[in-house]
């Protein structure tokens, strides 16, 4: 079960004048809200530049949550491994991509065997039919809709 790992992780991103970077982490209260959080760092912001010839090009915010009791990985799984699936919409394609993928989805016959999902497999269907419905709550970088056909997935390293 995931628990709250008792803080949100604030990280200011700064650059100077010849292009070099450098980061500074703050943390704040777990519970911490986005408003509260945007009003904290339109008042930080001003004054660490007050004192930093530097300018602050990233901020940062992670809410860390931890597994207090992880099962143990299955047998045979390598992260080295990756599962990408492949989606579209009209105006784009995104990818997602999974560690250590099970390989008893992957077809076992043809020429794709041991790389690409066996989308006739049901419980393959069923698990990309929940996650594909799930993916309507994610956006692109760019703040549109996440593409939510699938097109293919298959394995690489």
């Amino acid at each position: 079960m995931f628990t709250n790992a008792n803080t949100l992780v604030l990280e200011w991103g700064f650059v100077d004048r010849n292009g070099g970077r450098a980061q500074m982490t703050m943390h704040l209260p777990f519970s911490t809200t986005l408003a509260t959080l945007n009003t904290f760092v339109s008042t930080m912001a001003p004054l660490l530049t007050t004192l930093s010839n530097a300018t602050i090009e990233r901020l940062t915010y992670r809410y860390r949550y931890a597994d207090n009791a992880p099962g143990a990985p299955a047998i045979g799984s390598n992260s080295n491994l990756l599962l990408s699936l492949y989606y579209r919409n009209e105006s784009r394609y995104e990818q997602i991509n999974l560690p250590a993928p099970d390989t008893s989805y992957l077809e076992t016959e043809g020429a794709y065997q041991g790389i690409r999902l066996d989308t006739s497999l049901v419980s393959v269907q069923s698990a990309l039919s929940e996650l594909t419905t799930a993916l309507e709550a994610v956006v692109t970088p760019e703040a549109e809709a996440f593409p939510t056909e699938f097109l293919a997935g298959g394995v690489f390293k």
